[in-house]
């Protein structure tokens, strides 16, 4: 159903006629309305930032969700829950060699408020540029880091831990 019946009929609804059961009215009504005569506001005067700069182990921060992570609407369905991609921290090769990362290796992603550890894939992507699922398991960027995207992050090859067996 097009926007403008949709809007007539829940006007309708309401006891409100709003004119836009037809095209032909909704045209009629735009027409009526005219164009603009008054001043236009003037566009803001504001430089865009440049971008941040960043040391040998930083990198600016990217996230964005993926289409399954630990969002609520996954609780108590774990079968769709497991087909979620794992979370990995994705660098350009530049990066990754700049902090000297092997093929094994877990990289750290920290701020002054917390480190997510996550294996880490290799994209093609700018330089000295990190992303992180925003919210997937063992990735939870606003709630362990306290930033978001475009902040400057450390970086670092993660400690291997060594377990002890019995």
């Amino acid at each position: 159903m097009p926007d403008h019946r949709v809007l007539s009929v829940l006007a309708d609804a309401l006891g409100v006629s709003l004119g836009t059961d037809s095209l032909a009215a909704v045209r009629s009504e735009l027409e009526r309305l005219g164009r603009w005569a008054g001043d236009r506001a003037a566009a803001p005067d504001v430089s865009p930032a440049g971008p941040p700069s960043v040391s040998a182990h930083q990198a600016v921060l990217a996230t964005w969700r993926l289409m399954l992570d630990s969002g609520r609407l996954q609780d108590g369905e774990p079968h769709l829950a497991g087909t979620a991609k794992r979370a990995v921290a994705r660098l350009s090769a530049g990066t990754a060699g700049a902090l000297g990362l092997r093929d094994d290796d877990l990289v750290d992603v920290s701020s002054a408020a917390g480190t997510i550890t996550l294996p880490y894939a290799v994209t093609p992507m700018p330089d000295h540029v990190v992303w992180v699922p925003t919210n997937s398991v063992g990735s939870a960027v606003r709630a362990t880091l306290g930033v978001d995207a475009g902040a400057v992050v450390d970086l670092s090859v993660a400690e291997r831990t060594t377990e002890v067996t019995a």
